[in-house]
């Protein structure tokens, strides 16, 4: 098992969560450049990607009416999950 401290362990999972409310499918956002995997939860899509940056701004010029985005790096419990 790896072990280094909180910030390493973190920082060794690639991944960012982009979320926001739309009533469109999940499919919708799987060609974006940088998606790893998109998911519905209720009115709100889940995009995990590998390069927030690029997938954001590329669903926000398809789809400039989007709301309640936010942007959030993968967190200590997502990497140990990923981890073991």
């Amino acid at each position: 098992m790896k072990r280094g401290s909180s910030e390493a362990i973190k920082a060794s999972v690639n991944h960012t969560t982009i979320r926001f409310c739309t009533d469109l499918d999940a499919a919708a956002f799987d060609g974006f450049d940088g998606v790893v995997s998109c998911a519905k939860s209720g009115k709100y899509i889940e995009v995990q990607t590998s390069n927030a940056s690029q997938c954001l701004q590329g669903i926000l010029a398809a789809y400039p009416n989007l709301e309640d985005v936010t942007v959030e790096r993968a967190g200590l419990e997502e990497a140990f999950k990923q981890l073991s």
